[in-house]
């Protein structure tokens, strides 16, 4: 494909699944004020995307949706967004920063897996549930703080984090997991 440039419709609430995935010169995508929902690997491998700010209306990204967008270096996350599902953008090289919104309360299952340039994570205090591997081998990660709101962390959340310096645990957790560091 040699698509760099997409524009959806106004009208549209839903992109289904798979509709983007492998577009690798992909770089810009102008997003309806009306899209809720992002369908699982609907950008899979789109490698050329740089940023990412998400129309404030969606609720659900589905799983794998930006996985392997390795040009991917910021993104902004939807005011109405609850759950990050699993692999959401997994395997993001260059990623960077990402901005949560107060409405997250869930981390999925290998959300942020091997993102290995991440720095900048800054889990608002919506946050209650770290699913398995969310941040798994994120290798630049020096600090983690975890807010108040978490009560569930799973194994290897963030196991291979070799950067980590200082991790700050919820005052609100009743157990640690094996491999959770």
């Amino acid at each position: 494909w040699h698509l760099e440039t997409v524009t959806l419709p106004e009208g549209l609430t839903k992109l289904n699944a798979e509709v983007f995935n492998f577009c690798d010169n992909l770089s810009r995508i102008n997003w309806p004020k009306g899209l809720t929902s992002i369908g699982n690997k609907a950008f899979y491998n789109c490698t050329s995307l740089g940023t990412l700010t998400l129309s404030d209306a969606v609720t659900t990204i589905g799983e794998s949706a930006f996985e392997y967008c390795i040009g991917l270096t910021r993104v902004t996350l939807p005011d109405e967004l609850v759950t990050l599902n699993n692999y959401a953008f997994s395997r993001c090289k260059s990623l960077k920063k990402v901005v949560f919104s107060d409405a997250v309360t869930t981390l999925g299952s290998s959300v942020f897996r091997e993102c290995e340039a991440l720095t900048d994570v800054q889990l608002p205090n919506s946050v209650t549930t770290i699913y398995s591997g969310a941040f798994y081998k994120c290798t630049s990660l020096t600090e983690m703080v975890l807010p108040d709101s978490i009560t569930s962390i799973y194994a290897s959340a963030f196991q291979g984090c070799s950067g980590l310096q200082e991790v700050i645990l919820s005052e609100n957790l009743t157990q640690i997991p094996s491999t959770c560091l």
